[in-house]
């Protein structure tokens, strides 16, 4: 009983709080442009497909990574909008399902914008995976 227990807390804290600074948007994509990712916060179902794809006016690279836990099977994502991204299946975790839909996570990422001789942090976006 007691590592049953164990199991379902570690579940429902997959994935940290992410803090919201604009209206989140359900699609499977997140453009980049100028270092702002849009939408700001996506929203992907538990085992669907999304990417990132970068604007074709914007000439840097960016370099995705995860802060903790990574929703995907993937290492960090390179994007640019000559060098395309592949796409990424979400998961929520292990209890992520329309029953229990607070374990299955917001994931804060950090965006690197890399143009020649300079890289800077972007402001923070994020993943939300719902069942």
């Amino acid at each position: 009983m007691l590592t049953g227990m164990l199991l379902v807390t570690g579940g429902c804290e997959r994935g940290k709080n992410y803090t919201f600074k604009g209206s989140e948007q359900e699609t499977n994509k997140v453009v980049i442009n100028d270092c702002v990712a849009t939408p700001d916060s996506v929203i992907v179902k538990n085992k669907k497909q999304f990417h990132w794809e970068v604007d074709n006016n914007d000439k840097a690279t960016y370099i995705i990574t995860f802060n903790e836990d990574n929703p995907t099977d993937d290492p960090p994502v390179v994007v640019s909008a000559k060098l395309k991204d592949k796409d990424h299946t979400a998961h929520g975790g292990l209890w992520c399902s329309k029953f229990s839909p607070d374990a299955c996570g917001r994931y804060p990422y950090t965006l690197w914008r890399v143009i020649p001789d300079n890289s800077e942090k972007c402001p923070d976006p994020g993943v939300h995976v719902v069942p």
